[in-house]
């Protein structure tokens, strides 16, 4: 989402799982995942982790501000 000045805004990703190791792995995966691809925008990225916030009882938040 972009700023009206045409900066990115922040974007909140989200993670879920049942334990900080099961967080810690998930994070890992998707910064696997990701890295060896160039299809996806963090917009999506936000949306698609936010609907599958609900699987476990811990939960993670990353605020990204692009692809880096």
């Amino acid at each position: 989402m972009a700023h009206p000045d045409g900066t990115e805004a922040p974007l909140l990703w989200t993670l879920a799982g049942n334990s900080r190791e099961s967080l810690a792995v998930g994070a890992r995966g998707l910064h696997t995942f990701l890295a060896g691809r160039d299809d996806w925008s963090p917009q999506d990225i936000a949306i698609t982790l936010a609907h599958n916030a609900s699987e476990g009882s811990r939960r993670a938040a990353l605020v990204a501000d692009g692809r880096d």
